[in-house]
């Protein structure tokens, strides 16, 4: 999981946060033997000196702009300190600044990086891991959960299905969302996002990320300093359904 934040962080150039629960932080989980990778870390878009060299210069002077959308998916090209040419280095701010890293405070500068900025965060939807789903065509509901609550929901849908409520489960490894996220919320009547916090932060950025279905949403949220339980889990939709 690391390795593949690290990976991320250098692809899209921005930080990637690696979260985990207090349930996995604090006690000891049986898993599957940890495999150490074999491929080289993945440094993203890194121009060497010889890609430099082989810049044309443009009307203005300069060689390569080191915010330039070139893919078209938001993520510009880069070089690392040390790189033997002199076109490797360029200006950097935490404000305004054109695709070729020099000074600005037009406007339309500013904006033009803000939506460069959103394409690049559409495009990490791609690359971040993508949801665990398992459908269900014969339910009419879903379940939304992430972390150490999976083994109370995979309880929790077994016991529901006793009881004759049948249900669809997605399982979130990563934000920002997918387009699967949204196909799975559109195709049941009602989905139940199970969280171990006390604010239900989930079920708020779905809901903000997909206001057209956030009527579907239904957060089920409980912070008592356990685990989550099965039984309050099948309790809590039980009582809707």
């Amino acid at each position: 999981m690391a390795i593949d934040a690290l990976n991320l962080a250098e692809r899209l150039q921005t930080p990637v946060f690696v979260l985990s629960d207090l349930d996995i932080g604090m006690n000891l989980w049986i898993t599957e033997a940890f495999e150490y990778p074999e491929k080289p870390e993945d440094r993203g878009k890194v121009l060497t000196a010889e890609q430099l060299a082989a810049f044309k210069e443009n009307h203005n002077g300069q060689r390569w702009g080191r915010y330039l959308d070139v893919d078209g998916d938001g993520i510009p090209y880069r070089t690392l300190p040390g790189t033997r040419n002199p076109q490797a280095g360029y200006f950097t701010r935490g404000t305004g600044h054109t695709e070729y890293a020099t000074y600005s405070e037009r406007p339309e500068v500013w904006e033009a990086m803000l939506k460069r900025v959103e394409k690049k965060f559409d495009t990490a939807r791609h690359l971040v891991p993508a949801p665990i789903v398992e459908e269900n065509p014969d339910a009419r509901i879903g379940i939304i959960t992430m972390g150490s609550n999976h083994p109370a929901v995979v309880e929790a849908r077994a016991r529901l299905d006793k009881g004759g409520v049948g249900s669809a489960y997605l399982r979130l490894r990563a934000l920002p969302i997918d387009e699967s996220v949204r196909e799975f919320i559109s195709r049941y009547d009602r989905i139940y996002v199970v969280e171990n916090n006390m604010d239900g932060q989930v079920a708020t950025i779905l809901r903000a990320e997909l206001p057209d279905l956030a009527g579907k949403l239904v957060s089920l949220a409980k912070c008592d300093g356990m685990p989550l339980s099965a039984r309050w889990i099948t309790e809590q939709i039980a009582a809707t359904e």
